[in-house]
């Protein structure tokens, strides 16, 4: 039974998935919604002109959402982060030139002095 259709040229292959639950997130709401509106595209139900709609205020909302997301994680970077790494310079400095006891060489110029001990017997 199986050789006549594929003599007829349909070859039919189904698989079984479990459902699983998604996150009640952005993100689980825009596969949700995504994979919904493809399958009922490729089944032709529904008007066509509402599927696209939905498809596309779906990735658009997935897209601003992203969007958002790197522009707060760079602001993150720039504000917090980049404090945080200019004051643990400063204060390496000094420890390196306190217990070096001024036997540092300078790795950067100022107005950010980077200095590291010299180490060995004169160090």
């Amino acid at each position: 039974d199986s050789d006549s259709s594929v003599d007829k040229g349909v070859n039919l292959l189904t698989c079984e998935w479990p459902n699983t639950a998604l996150d009640e997130d952005i993100f689980g709401l825009s596969i949700c919604s995504l994979v919904r509106d493809f399958y009922l595209l490729a089944k032709k139900k529904g008007n066509p002109v509402n599927r696209y709609s939905r498809l596309l205020s779906s990735f658009s909302i997935l897209i601003g959402c992203m969007t958002i997301q790197i522009f707060l994680l760079s602001q993150v970077k720039r504000f917090v982060s980049a404090k945080a790494v200019h004051d643990v310079r400063i204060a390496y400095d000094k420890f390196e030139d306190f217990m070096y006891h001024g036997h540092t060489r300078v790795l950067t110029e100022a107005p950010i002095l980077e200095r590291r001990g010299i180490g060995g017997e004169l160090g």
